[in-house]
């Protein structure tokens, strides 16, 4: 679990750093205050969109906390619609069908995310 968890902060780390440069700093929901966290619209505890690019966003901390609040209410459409401006509805249908699927991780797996996401980290600078 600790390899899952280190991969999980590497990937937040990425998201972050590549959200800052795309959105100027600020959060991508509310565009009003800095980035704080990489916030996933499909949970994270989800393995089959856990590291997947299209599933997060650099978000503020207070978005995060709505982000949370409204899943429990099951109030998700606003968070939804972000999520379609942000990669198009139909590669949302398709997270939501991953998300679906059982999905499991070996060590090979999480060794080629690690590696993905150290290049991809390189290359913007971080």
């Amino acid at each position: 679990k600790s390899l899952i968890k280190s991969t999980q902060d590497l990937f937040n780390f990425y998201i972050r750093l590549r959200d800052k440069k795309r959105n100027n700093g600020l959060c991508f929901l509310c565009k009003r205050r800095p980035i704080y966290s990489a916030n996933h619209f499909i949970s994270a505890a989800n393995m089959g969109t856990r590291f997947e690019e299209d599933n997060a966003c650099g978000g503020c901390k207070g978005c995060n906390y709505s982000e949370f609040i409204d899943r429990r209410q099951n109030r998700k459409d606003f968070f939804r619609q972000k999520h379609i401006e942000m990669v198009g509805e139909a590669r949302v249908l398709e997270l939501e069908d991953m998300a679906r699927r059982i999905t499991k991780m070996d060590r090979t797996n999480i060794a080629a995310i690690r590696k993905s996401l150290n290049e991809k980290i390189s290359k913007l600078g971080g």
